[in-house]
């Protein structure tokens, strides 16, 4: 009995000294680097948005109406700045904290005038302040390229002129991106990373300055800038 034990602690000292040496001799492993947050700073270009026709109508003595003239009306093509702050949950999933400005202008269109004046238009400068919550799902990563479906929500605050004329309300949008990496360097547990991104996405809207109707109404937006990795 004492001899088998004897046996077996030389044997389990031989094992452990043994698994000591091979560990010291290995290189110790690179230390991964952390769940990456991402900052990308860039322009948005806003599709147009139509707001419909109205015709503009006096009251015959019969009680008919009488058009007068007809308008055309839409927020013009516009352009601004969004800044975007990406945090990943898992390895597919992140979730995004954006704010916006964009800047457009309502226009108007008269025509059909009842007196055959020429048609002309007429605009009014606004701005959108917009704070918004993402969601991002990549469906392909693990090199320089990365694409990802986005689906958004958040809140808005539309102003007219001067501001003398505002509003609040909700949008939303959903879209596909593409992230593009050029440079990456890797230090310890620390990783940096530069390149691009493009989003191009369907912006969703039913308030803020809605002209009286209060459909829900849609806009293509592009969104393009540099990117940058932690």
């Amino acid at each position: 009995m004492t001899r088998a034990l004897a046996t077996a602690l030389v044997a389990l000292t031989m094992l452990s000294t043994s698994t000591l040496a091979q560990a010291q001799t290995q290189s110790p492993r690179p230390a991964t680097p952390g769940r990456p947050i991402d900052v990308a700073v860039g322009g948005v270009f806003i599709g147009p948005t139509s707001y419909g026709d109205a015709d503009a109508n006096e009251t015959r003595p019969d009680g008919s109406p009488l058009p007068i003239f007809t308008t055309s009306n839409r927020v013009a093509p516009g352009f601004g700045a969004e800044v975007s702050l990406t945090f990943a949950v898992t390895r597919r999933l992140a979730l995004e904290a954006t704010g916006a400005w964009q800047r457009a202008d309502f226009e108007t269109e008269i025509s059909n005038d009842i007196e055959d004046a020429d048609p002309f238009t007429s605009s009014l400068a606004s701005s959108r302040f917009v704070v918004e919550g993402a969601m991002l799902w990549q469906i392909r990563g693990g090199g320089k390229t990365e694409m990802f479906l986005r689906g958004s929500a958040g809140w808005m605050r539309e102003l007219v002129g001067n501001g003398s004329l505002r509003e609040d309300g909700m949008l939303g949008s959903a879209g596909f991106g593409i992230k593009h990496w050029w440079r990456e360097r890797i230090t310890g547990a620390k990783r940096r990373r530069v390149g691009w991104r493009i989003d191009g996405r369907l912006q969703i809207r039913q308030t803020g300055l809605s002209l009286g109707d209060d459909k829900i109404r849609f806009a293509p937006l592009v969104f393009g800038g540099i990117v940058f990795g932690f």
